[in-house]
């Protein structure tokens, strides 16, 4: 196997219904069945084919947490009947979205007209590509007026 999504140790925020694994090789698709692979021992519940090395596996329910997805060597066979790899990944559903514990601007702090940076930092890592500076608001509630960003940086070394 050569990738898949989700990927190896991947933390997924939600539960995801479906992997998708790119096999290095093109399959022989009548070797290809659901229960070749398996989701910390379950089976995959359906499987479609993509194109010749690559297959959608509807994945059986899961619960938060860490789960193992494994494909075993010659379960499935290219197109001269060689039997294709082991694939063993881990990744991981978490179902609790990040919380900003640390923000440098505090409940009933007065602000000084001008430019302004704000700080935040975040419970876990955030997806960078999920965000930009729409998702940032700042409430001025004494004036009713609310403040758009107009940058957004993020840190993963530090959450901020």
């Amino acid at each position: 196997m050569t990738a898949s999504d989700p990927a190896n140790g991947h933390d997924i925020h939600g539960t995801p219904t479906q992997m998708t694994v790119d096999f290095n090789d093109s399959m022989l698709l009548p070797t290809l069945q659901a229960a070749d692979l398996t989701i910390n021992g379950v089976p995959a519940t359906g499987v479609r084919v993509v194109d010749g090395n690559t297959a959608h596996f509807d994945l059986p329910p899961l619960a938060p947490g860490v789960h193992n997805a494994v494909i075993a060597a010659g379960a499935i066979l290219d197109t001269q009947g060689t039997p294709l790899d082991d694939f063993n990944i881990t990744f991981e559903t978490n179902l609790t979205p990040p919380v900003i514990n640390y923000s440098s601007i505090q409940a009933g702090d007065v602000l000084t007209p001008g430019d302004l940076t704000y700080v935040a930092r975040f419970s876990e890592d955030i997806d960078v590509n999920q965000i930009d500076p729409t998702d940032a608001l700042l409430a001025g509630t004494l004036l009713g007026v609310d403040y758009n960003a107009t940058t957004f940086n993020y840190n993963p070394a530090n959450r901020e």
